[in-house]
């Protein structure tokens, strides 16, 4: 008996209103994989400041590409309304004001870039355009994609510093613009002969990345530096001894060559690398069931969070870096007290493998000038991707979280917003049957393959899956607002 194929959702419902596809991608040219890997993809808005003065001066390819409106008042007519400010054809969806949580600064004219793994095949695309050819380019490379991180320094509307991370272990500095490649990393193995998992930005310096790999290395490098020999960057990392805590860091003699530093963490892959948004915390999500949380300028260890079972898969930080979510081989989103070093909350929503989790910014409140001892009124959004091809959302308040219960000596009860305290190391577990649980706000299939990539946009959510098929779901529109009581008035309205 034949079993017909599930029915995928092309809208879902919140509170806020309705979520639509607004757009969706699958490169034509993108070779059959014979065995499908989670790849990690890239996200980044970038804006204009002002309009350009002599838009003709520019090149005509990089104009075509990063398509814009030259101005919020432009954009607004082009709309049919006041705001918008979005580059593509998403500004002629007659919406009269900016997406649901942008602000006023918010508005100014840009373009949302989604670097794509799919294959051997680097995609760069506009999300404002998905629906045309025009502002989606491709680049065919000598081996499949692992990984790839756009540079949010340096990055612009005629620049886009791309960093892939190929299955060989090569890293490649690719600009998304032209396609040309700028430089080359670990060439042949030279640094570390393992499968790359993952590559990020620092978000401190405009030239410093990290490159995580399936042996347990993590290499921090310069892309303005050539590769240094193996021996000169320390041990292999077959003989390198760890710590008590499972992790070794060496530095080479000299700084003029890469890695400047070598980082073995530990046992196995590592499988993911956040950092948190002021650029001092990074999460490395690793294989052996642990997520372990540095400082990353002094590179100390502040302390780890095991899983229930299995590896950790993924890891983002929350708007103030005050939570932290997990994602893994537990089917569990987890949320995490960084202050507390506690679980918050035990998210159930997913029926296999959390492969990305993500915060959604333009969603979240939070208190601009919070007091301690005084609870403060946030709420966060977290969305998360998983193998079972569903999209689920998760609303954390005051309302529907329970908030740590440990105190500082003689200290007030910490509540969901209030400022962090300096860390303690240790290791951090979820109790199986006391911690809380949290209800979904959605759990939705939308693709019949495994996802593997998630990320909010002030426009919308972007989700892609294991062969480089994604989706743009936009956001609704907000609702129409009365005119004040003064302005109603002298224009006649009751």
């Amino acid at each position: 008996m034949e079993t017909s194929a599930p029915v995928l959702s092309t809208s879902f419902q919140l509170q806020e209103g309705a979520y639509k596809v607004e757009g969706t991608f699958s490169s034509p040219n993108a070779k059959a994989l014979a065995s499908q890997r989670a790849t990690k993809a890239s996200y980044l808005r970038v804006t204009a400041p002002r309009p350009p003065s002599s838009p003709a001066a520019k090149s005509k390819g990089r104009l075509s590409f990063a398509k814009r409106a030259s101005s919020p008042a432009k954009a607004a007519q082009s709309s049919g309304g006041a705001g918008g400010g979005l580059a593509g054809d998403r500004q002629s969806t007659g919406s009269s004001s900016s997406p649901l949580g942008l602000g006023p600064s918010d508005e100014r004219p840009g373009v949302e870039y989604l670097a794509l793994p799919a294959g051997d095949l680097l995609c760069v695309l506009n999300l404002g355009t998905l629906t045309t050819d025009v502002n989606q380019r491709e680049k065919r490379l000598p081996a499949d994609l692992a990984c790839c991180a756009i540079n949010p320094r340096t990055s612009s509307l005629e620049n886009l510093d791309i960093m892939v991370g190929l299955e060989n272990g090569e890293l490649l500095l690719i600009d998304g613009i032209t396609l040309a490649v700028r430089g080359k990393f670990n060439t042949g193995g030279q640094l570390n002969n393992a499968r790359l998992m993952d590559v990020k930005w620092s978000p401190t310096s405009p030239t410093q990345f990290v490159a995580a790999f399936g042996n347990g290395v993590l290499l921090v490098l310069d892309k303005d530096k050539d590769d240094g020999s193996n021996k000169s960057s320390g041990s292999s990392a077959d003989s390198s001894e760890r710590g008590g805590d499972g992790v070794s860091i060496s530095h080479p003699k000299g700084s003029k060559t890469n890695p400047l530093a070598r980082w073995l963490v530990g046992r196995g892959p590592i499988n993911h690398v956040s950092f948190s948004t002021d650029g001092k915390m990074m999460a490395l999500s690793c294989h052996d069931g642990f997520v372990r949380v540095f400082d990353f300028a002094s590179e100390k260890l502040l302390f780890s969070i095991r899983s229930q079972y299995g590896a950790m898969l993924c890891s983002a930080w929350s708007p103030d870096n005050l939570y932290l979510v997990t994602g893994g081989e537990d089917d569990l989103v987890m949320v995490w007290n960084v202050r507390d070093r506690c679980a918050v909350a035990k998210c159930q929503g997913h029926n296999s493998w959390v492969s990305a989790v993500a915060f959604d910014a333009s969603m979240c409140v939070l208190d601009a000038d919070p007091v301690p001892g005084v609870a403060s009124i946030c709420s966060y959004r977290i969305v998360s991707v998983g193998q079972d091809g569903r999209l689920c959302i998760w609303d954390l308040s005051e309302g529907n979280i329970v908030v740590s219960r440990k105190r500082q000596p003689n200290g007030p009860r910490p509540s969901i917003g209030s400022p962090a305290a300096p860390p303690r190391a240790g290791v951090v577990e979820a109790p199986r049957d006391e911690c809380p649980h949290m209800e979904a706000a959605l759990s939705l299939l939308i693709d019949q393959e495994p996802l593997c990539n998630v990320f909010s946009t002030p426009s919308g959510i972007s989700t892609s899956s294991f062969s480089g098929f994604a989706k743009f779901w936009g956001r609704p529109a907000p609702p129409m607002l009365p005119p004040p009581a003064d302005e109603r008035s002298a224009i006649g309205v009751a």
